[in-house]
């Protein structure tokens, strides 16, 4: 997840997420954008990043001059311009974090921050 470090927004720009089926696609994972800088706003894209497997996985979130990457085993599946969330100083989350009672497990081979 990618969140704003100022807690006005209240949601994060894109968070990487599993869903057991999402609009007849079934154990797929997205990538969930937030469409504008606004507390208010609900609007969000939800991108394809392909099916779940038990293989290990490599996603990279990255943000640089205003456009969001996300790659999934080094191909890029989400290129965006995120203009709109510029002025909101940002911090990066990993893990899981269930929306509904019961257990999550993530396990994770290394984690990179570049600056």
């Amino acid at each position: 997840q990618i969140h704003d470090s100022t807690s006005s927004l209240n949601k994060p720009l894109i968070r990487l997420v599993w869903l057991r089926e999402y609009n007849g696609v079934f154990n797929h994972y997205w990538a969930v954008v937030k469409n504008a800088a606004s507390a208010s706003s609900s609007d969000y894209s939800r991108y394809d990043l392909g099916a779940w497997s038990s293989l290990p996985m490599n996603f990279e979130l990255q943000v640089q001059s205003n456009t969001m990457k996300v790659k999934v085993n080094n191909a890029t599946k989400v290129s965006k311009d995120v203009s709109y969330w510029e002025d909101y100083p940002s911090y990066f989350k990993a893990g899981v974090y269930n929306q509904d009672s019961g257990t999550g497990k993530t396990q994770f081979k290394s984690l990179k921050y570049y600056d």
